[in-house]
């Protein structure tokens, strides 16, 4: 739907290209679509911003027309990271000029010495012994009191000051803010009520009803993140959320502000996959995982259902191959060192989405392991649904899984139940030829492309200006 007018909407988030990050992907395809359906983004974002890697491949995407401002943030990162460097330094130096035995009677040897007490002060280690205690708490009460809403707060101030200058040349009707850190809430809540431009708040993950939150949610640091997220939620005109469960968790935090909250899922581009080249046959099944595996989403029980599967079957160790894309944790790291059957993994680490992409092309199947919360929709699952391979789920109920066996294109299994996930192991394999299996009919896969989905916030942003 087009309208006639065109209007501007200026849509902050500190997370965005060439930062890496799953959460880019609703914001870019917002950015990148918006165009079509009558609305000029204007972006405004971080110039010196830490993540954990970048990825060019998502500014590529942006048209060119799209103007991008980039501010400065005071990072408190860089000063820890300036830290470890003359920590460093110093070792290398005390090495070069005094030697190793004089190293040992300057600075001592093993937990004694004082390079060793240092790491032990920065890394919170042998948190009751005496002084590295003490400063290991204080340094842990400096960073949940003082970086507050999250550590990017260095951000706010220039993005607010740069905001209103966009808005005084540019004047967009509207001002989107990204939920990716809570500091971008508090630069678009300061932004309308200096401006009284209309609000709406991007929701990818809950933030305060998240479980995965590092606070407690009795403590005094979890108190004021509530407090924060209320003011800022009554202020906005609407908050859209990426999962109807996380919507519904909301409205019964805040049922007095239920009215403003709408829900728009991930989604997959449509014009990724035309480009996507046609692949042959693969000797082996490839079954592939795409994404990040942090403490809460283990991949025990599958290690442990494949491990059992291939002792009885072990002619499985020259004809399967298990390929894990991305950043796996210490934690989970160790399932993987335990693993006896390491012949049938392959574990890329952190790549490109481009990278990842092709990885998904050229597999027979995908996993997807999810966490323990309800409203979990990772963008993958659309990715491998638009790529038309059949989805082996290993996650408790939740809105991913309820879409999954909604639309047809794979199989859900309970983490707990490893014999039903051996056997849905074989059953893909079985069906390595099917080219019908679970690939879901075409038509409602593409309700969820992102330029249809972004169809739907420029109706909601339409909907505010009436």
């Amino acid at each position: 739907m087009y309208v006639n007018q065109e209007r501007k909407v200026l849509m902050i988030s500190y997370i965005f290209p060439p930062l890496g990050s799953g959460a880019n992907q609703r914001t870019v395809r917002f950015v990148k679509y918006l165009s079509h359906f009558g609305w000029t983004p204007i972006v405004l974002t971080v110039r010196n911003g830490l993540y954990r890697y970048s990825d060019d491949y998502f500014l590529r995407i942006i048209p060119s027309s799209v103007v991008i401002h980039r501010v400065f943030s005071l990072e408190p990162a860089r000063f820890e990271m300036c830290m470890r460097q003359m920590k460093s330094s110093l070792k290398s130096m005390i090495r070069l000029f005094l030697g190793r035995k004089l190293e040992s009677i300057m600075v001592g040897t093993g937990d004694s010495s004082f390079i060793s007490k240092v790491d032990t002060v920065s890394s919170g280690k042998n948190a009751f012994s005496g002084a590295r205690n003490f400063y290991a708490k204080l340094m842990n009460i400096f960073r949940t009191y003082f970086f507050i809403p999250d550590e990017k707060v260095g951000w706010i101030p220039f993005a607010v000051f740069k905001g209103l200058i966009i808005i005084y040349k540019e004047k967009p009707s509207l001002i989107w803010a990204n939920a990716d850190r809570p500091s971008g809430l508090v630069v678009g809540y300061l932004l309308k009520k200096i401006t009284g431009r209309k609000l709406v708040l991007n929701f990818s993950d809950p933030l305060t009803l998240n479980a995965y939150s590092s606070f407690d949610r009795n403590s005094l640091r979890a108190r004021i993140d509530f407090f924060l997220e209320r003011i800022v939620i009554r202020e906005a005109d609407r908050i859209v959320f990426a999962s109807h469960y996380a919507q519904l968790d909301y409205e019964q935090e805040y049922p007095g502000e239920s009215d403003k909250f709408c829900t728009i899922i991930n989604g997959y581009d449509p014009d990724e996959f035309k480009q996507i080249r046609s692949y042959g046959t693969n000797e082996k099944f490839i079954l592939t995982y795409c994404g990040s595996l942090q403490y809460f989403r283990s991949p025990e029980p599958f290690l442990k259902a494949l491990e059992g599967l291939i002792d009885r079957c072990p002619e499985y160790l020259s004809t399967l191959l298990v390929r894990f894309v991305g950043k796996i944790d210490s934690e989970n790291s160790s399932y993987f060192d335990s693993f006896k059957h390491k012949a049938v993994l392959h574990i890329t680490g952190q790549v490109s989405y481009e990278k990842s992409m092709e990885y998904v092309f050229l597999s027979d199947a995908c996993l997807l392991i999810g966490g323990t919360e309800r409203w979990e929709m990772p963008g993958k699952a659309f990715e491998y649904m638009a790529a038309r391979k059949p989805i082996l789920v290993i996650s408790y109920e939740n809105q991913v899984a309820d879409l999954v066996k909604k639309l047809k294109v794979g199989i859900v299994v309970r983490p707990e139940n490893i014999p039903s996930i051996q056997s849905a192991i074989l059953e893909l394999i079985g069906n390595k030829s099917n080219q019908n299996y679970y690939k879901g009919k075409e038509k409602l896969i593409e309700k969820y492309s992102r330029k249809s989905l972004t169809g739907e916030l420029a109706a909601c942003f339409n909907d505010l200006l009436i």
